[in-house]
């Protein structure tokens, strides 16, 4: 095995290791449903932490990627996109969202990562906004809320280089069929985590 190969098997098993875990949640008390929906120039990574502090332990790990091309790598990023019947979302391109159901009654932390520009030798990566210091511009958002039993939800996330946010809003569909959006008190940012696994 020459040197180019052993290289490529060494970071292969590292990339493999890292991206490894996926978001398994606990389902078997009280649940809810999301709807991740990004709205962004690239792809965007979803992920979920154990609890404000960053834990990774348990069920923690990668949930999807939105958007982009990360559908070729399936294996490192992304779960299958699926709809599970949070109201509102039928005019959303596939590729831009995912439904999961999630536990209920206790904090739901996540994560958002995306970016865009290019990487250009030897510079910085500029943070959240861009410093000038880079093509590349990041947005990782850490957020947290109080999802309650059979309820069902809405995160948009915005990114274009410049702003970065989203918005949470739970989603209820009336007896006559009209979709209704509440602002979700709870929804907030606690401590800004590290993606669960591997990116880029």
């Amino acid at each position: 095995m020459n040197l180019v190969t052993t290289l490529f098997v060494l970071l292969t098993a590292v990339l493999t290791a890292s991206c490894a875990q996926f978001y398994t949640p606990d389902l078997t008390g009280p649940t809810a449903q999301i709807r991740f929906v990004a709205d962004a120039p690239r792809y965007t990574l979803v992920g979920a932490m154990a609890d404000e502090q960053c834990g990774t332990e348990g069920n923690a790990g990668r949930i999807t990627a939105l958007g982009g091309t990360a559908f070729r790598h399936e294996e490192m990023f992304a779960k299958k996109h699926q709809r599970i019947g949070v109201p509102g979302g039928g005019d959303i391109p596939m590729d831009l969202m995912h439904e999961i159901n999630i536990p209920a009654e206790k904090n739901f932390v996540f994560i958002f990562r995306s970016r865009v520009g290019s990487y250009a030798a030897g510079a910085a990566v500029a943070s959240v906004v861009g410093s000038g210091l880079s093509t590349v511009s990041t947005c990782d958002l850490t957020l947290s809320f109080y999802p309650k039993k059979d309820e069902q939800y809405e995160v948009v996330y915005r990114f274009d280089g410049v702003r970065c946010g989203a918005t949470l809003e739970k989603v209820v569909r009336t007896a006559s069929g009209e979709v209704q959006r509440f602002k979700e008190d709870s929804f907030k940012k606690p401590t800004q985590c590290k993606y669960p696994g591997w990116s880029f």
